[in-house]
């Protein structure tokens, strides 16, 4: 390697003279040259074949919707009817919920949450429409579903006051949804008291804590979320 005293530039040359001003080299021994290497790019998914498997999968779901309704419908029993083709649309629907919720989407894990118990009440309600006539799903799950995600969104919003700004809409309209199973026991639509009333207290319980240990935070989100 050669220095130009002139131009203060390094030349990698043979030349005794500098090819810009024409003065001699000098000589520079003993340095080394940093290499850097630019980084090989990252493969990036092509977004045509992301887009074709999608469709590929909607249209399989699609056919299988329709298959099982014409097979469901040609078998059909009046003296014993089955409505087993919407068991499997809703768990079709489900699996499309599900796999949303938790592999593809990046939003709020509340709703996340909200829309897959949503989607799993749902597909029970249907299998127990038309094969059970206990009402298990409103008598039990149902209240037991609201009181673990709850719990779940409470101990979450316990990590940081950021976390639980980010869920408490949620949060609140969980309180109002424990209520429910109440009214449903009042319209003597289900039978067991207990789950329903461990529904409503466990909400109470709930609003309760967020008063007491954030009352100040709950206020100003709940003044952010209606404009007051």
């Amino acid at each position: 390697m050669k220095h130009c005293p002139n131009c203060g530039v390094d030349f990698n040359t043979e030349r005794i003279t500098c090819p810009l001003c024409r003065v001699n080299l000098n000589e520079q021994e003993n340095i080394k040259e940093d290499v850097v290497y630019q980084p090989y790019p990252k493969f990036k998914e092509r977004e045509k074949r992301r887009r074709l498997f999608l469709k590929i999968l909607i249209f399989i779901s699609v056919i299988v919707g329709i298959i099982v309704s014409v097979i469901n419908y040609l078998t059909f029993d009046k003296e014993n009817p089955h409505y087993w083709s919407l068991i499997v649309i809703v768990g079709i629907m489900v699996c499309w919920f599900f796999g949303r919720g938790m592999f593809v989407s990046k939003g709020n894990f509340g709703r996340r949450l909200s829309w897959l118990n949503l989607s799993c009440f749902v597909l029970l309600l249907v299998i127990e429409f038309d094969f059970s006539n206990q009402s298990w799903v409103l008598n039990y799950l149902l209240p037991i579903q609201i009181i673990a995600e709850l719990a779940c969104l409470s101990m979450m919003s316990l990590i940081s006051s950021k976390q639980y700004r980010r869920l408490l809409a949620y949060i609140v309209m969980l309180i109002f949804t424990s209520f429910i199973p109440i009214v449903l026991l009042k319209f003597e639509i289900v039978s067991e008291s207990w789950p329903a009333v461990s529904s409503g207290l466990f909400g109470i319980i709930v609003f309760l804590g967020m008063m007491i240990f954030g009352f100040k935070t709950t206020i100003d989100q709940l003044k952010k979320y209606f404009h007051i």
